[in-house]
């Protein structure tokens, strides 16, 4: 008689739509030991079972370890606390922050460029014409403006 626990990780990874192996990458077991349990027909460990409902949290335990009830739980019934996602989470949000403060900061000093840029075309402009050139802090007190 086929293990009914197996069949119900085989219909979970179907609906999942994925391969044995990536389950198992995912689930951090080997696809041998998956396979040895499938080919056994016995009831897989307490190990893999805590590592299925770790990383598959919207499906019932309850139905894998009895079939009975839904297969999937519904949104409000999933509790997911997984401090790994949460600390990936305030990764990336500094590095998002220190990225936002980074491009300010080349905003302003590329508006100050546009302005001694500024500045310089007038001066060739005026040097053009014939006449005399701004000295250096006349050309920095038109930047500070």
């Amino acid at each position: 008689m086929e293990n009914e626990i197996n069949n119900r990780v085989r219909e979970l990874i179907k609906a999942e739509n994925i391969t044995q192996k990536l389950f198992c990458e995912v689930i951090g077991v080997s696809v041998d030991t998956l396979n040895t349990s499938f080919k056994r027909d016995s009831t897989p460990g307490s190990d893999l079972l805590i590592k299925i409902s770790e990383k598959f949290p919207q499906y019932s335990m309850n139905w894998l370890l009895t079939g009975k009830g839904e297969m999937e739980m519904t949104n409000k019934s999933v509790i997911y606390n997984d401090s790994k996602l949460q600390e990936e989470n305030d990764k990336l949000k500094q590095e998002y922050d220190a990225e936002i403060r980074y491009c300010n900061e080349i905003f302003k000093e590329n508006r100050e460029l546009r302005i001694e840029i500024d500045s310089l075309k007038e001066e060739i402009e005026k040097i053009k014409k014939g006449q005399p050139a701004e000295n250096e802090s006349t050309r920095q007190a038109a930047t500070t403006r």
